[in-house]
């Protein structure tokens, strides 16, 4: 049903070590939003609008691609800028489910990457 799978968090990932080898930064989508779209989301999340931030962030992501050094430093901004702890990191376990969270994580599942 599709060509291809893109993943959008991989664009705005970071590389945090000056020297080989990579040791990359993901950011959470609201972090990335308010760094690229100067979006706040707080409150409430739906898959529609987060599939909508996703698509705005993929078309911002595209356009600076065009424009290296603003890339750059969009991307320089996006490391700099204090984070916000995530959901899954406030919340370990929501209605009992378990978020995933590596450093958080209390059921044992495995972790594939």
């Amino acid at each position: 049903d599709f060509a291809e799978l893109l993943d959008v968090a991989a664009l705005f990932r970071v590389n945090a070590n000056a020297a080989p080898p990579p040791r990359w930064l993901y950011f959470g989508q609201d972090h990335v939003a308010k760094v690229w779209l100067g979006d706040r989301r707080d409150g409430a999340h739906d898959a529609v609008g987060d599939a909508r931030v996703s698509m705005t962030l993929l078309h911002a992501y595209l356009d600076a691609r065009r424009d290296p050094p603003r890339l750059a430093a969009l991307l320089d901004l996006q490391r700099r800028m204090p984070r916000e702890p995530s959901f899954a990191v406030k919340h370990p376990v929501f209605e009992g489910v378990c978020n995933g969270n590596r450093r958080t994580c209390r059921c044992g599942a495995p972790f594939f990457s």
